[in-house]
């Protein structure tokens, strides 16, 4: 902005005594501007212009510190900003005129001869000896100040560089093995193990049923001592295959009681296949991936990373919130003075609910579209409901009347009601961290304002669904 100001010419020859010359014609506005001047084999040079239609006033520039990081300067610079305000500008990344360079900020620094009638404001910023900031100031002149032909004693306040950030940063945090596929398993085995055969959920059913008649083993459906009943159902029973699973024939060439049983209902065939999906599912381990959301807010002095959600790559996009009755704790507070570009985060432990979200996922993708509860007991009232809509009697007659008619309904309730136990799904652990944090947070300030403008996770996760971890090991 030269304010109309021009040159003569924009190259000149020098003379036989080597001298050359090019004249500046001033403009009619006030205005301040740099001439460069180079020549190939001699240094550039700069120089800095000022138009004034107003006069000059001189400043004696003194410097009011009251933070700690400036013994660590190894250059400490000041300047004038022309043309500009303090509010618009990076100290840190502007492009000086009339820079000094200073001992200490004990130093005052005499600009003399500054326009009155041209913007400017005086800076000044340390840097250590890589380069990083440390401290800055910025002042524009009061305009009492600006009168031609005075000197002016004036101070700035200079403050030390310290890192906040505007709001919260969203951050993702990756990790894998997470343990959370074995999890499941061990939460769902009658689950799992009912999708392994074609007849997977009568299999059970009727184990349950000869443990019952037989004084077996009630928490896993065991055989215990044959009776002349068990033995006849036993009988009519699918024969195993190589896997162990009991097929479509029974030993007599008939069709087998668990194949039966499956065709009482589509939807005892449908949720059979609910089963065989969740396990296919499971096998191929599709929860060891996962991404957490999590937010980080700074302030001087104090860092607040906060855990939203995860997301399991392997399952699909979606965004699985916390728990709400675990959410208040996954916000955890660190030391953070804001003079470094990272900041180290210890051992740290959180409940974040894996178990309990991985359950969901699961109960969303296979059994919400069949409205089936990841229940034992519910589970079980829906197979009664369907053998019920397909019977022109009670439930328990029709399977009575299926299986052997020397039952009772109160064999049949009892078998349900085992197998009920059987379904039952281990509830997660309320109590203890089942996910561990550490490693590095750096952030970058492009623009060198104090305000973080990205924030770059290293962070290892450590993950058992459990939560038996330790933060004092790190480890189980």
């Amino acid at each position: 902005q030269a304010g109309g100001s021009s040159l003569s010419n924009v190259s000149a020859i020098t003379d036989t005594e080597g001298m050359a010359g090019i004249s500046i014609n001033a403009g009619t506005s006030a205005a301040h501007f740099s001439i460069s001047i180079t020549q190939a084999r001699a240094v550039p040079i700069t120089l800095d212009v000022t138009v004034t239609e107003s006069g000059m006033a001189s400043f004696d520039l003194a410097f009011e510190y009251s933070g700690f990081r400036a013994d660590e300067a190894t250059l400490i610079e000041s300047g004038i900003l022309f043309d500009e305000t303090c509010d618009g500008t990076s100290v840190f990344l502007a492009s000086f005129s009339r820079t000094r360079s200073l001992n200490s900020l004990y130093d005052v620094v005499r600009y003399a001869n500054l326009p009155v009638d041209v913007p400017f404001a005086f800076a000044v910023r340390l840097f250590d000896g890589d380069g990083h900031p440390l401290a800055s100031g910025c002042l524009e002149p009061p305009a009492e100040t600006l009168v031609p032909g005075v000197d002016v004693d004036i101070s700035m306040s200079v403050a030390d560089y310290i890192l906040s950030s505007d709001g919260s940063t969203l951050i993702t945090l990756s990790g894998s093995d997470s343990g959370l596929s074995d999890w499941m398993i061990g939460a769902l085995p009658a689950w799992y193990e009912a999708g392994r055969c074609t007849y997977g959920v009568s299999m059970q059913l009727l184990n349950c049923l000869v443990s019952w008649l037989e004084g077996g083993d009630p928490s896993t459906c065991g055989r215990g001592t044959p009776t002349v009943l068990s033995e006849e159902i036993m009988d009519l029973r699918g024969i195993l295959d190589s896997s162990s699973c009991r097929g479509s024939l029974n030993s007599h060439g008939g069709t087998s009681l668990e194949a039966a049983f499956h065709s009482l209902s589509t939807d005892i065939h449908a949720l059979q296949q609910a089963m065989a999906h969740l396990r296919q599912y499971l096998e191929l381990a599709p929860f060891e991936q996962i991404t957490l959301a999590a937010t980080v807010k700074s302030a001087p002095g104090l860092l607040t990373l906060t855990l939203q959600s995860m997301t399991f790559p392997v399952t699909g996009t979606t965004e699985r919130p916390l728990p709400a009755a675990l959410s208040a704790g996954a916000t955890m507070e660190f030391d953070f003075p804001g003079t470094q570009e990272s900041l180290a985060i210890p051992v740290s432990g959180f409940r974040i609910g894996l178990g309990e979200v991985g359950l969901q996922v699961v109960w969303e993708r296979f059994f919400l579209p069949l409205s089936v509860p990841l229940s034992g007991y519910g589970i079980m009232e829906l197979l009664k409901s369907y053998i019920q809509e397909a019977s022109s009697t009670t439930w328990q007659q029709e399977l009575i009347d299926l299986f052997n008619t020397s039952l009772t309904s109160q064999d049949i309730e009892r078998a349900f009601a085992l197998m009920a136990n059987l379904l039952a799904v281990s509830d997660p652990a309320l109590e203890g961290y089942d996910l561990l944090l550490s490693g590095i947070l750096g952030f970058t300030d492009e623009n060198r304002d104090g305000i973080v403008d990205t924030v770059t996770p290293d962070i290892t996760l450590t993950m058992d669904p459990e939560g038996d971890l330790s933060v004092d090991l790190g480890t189980k």
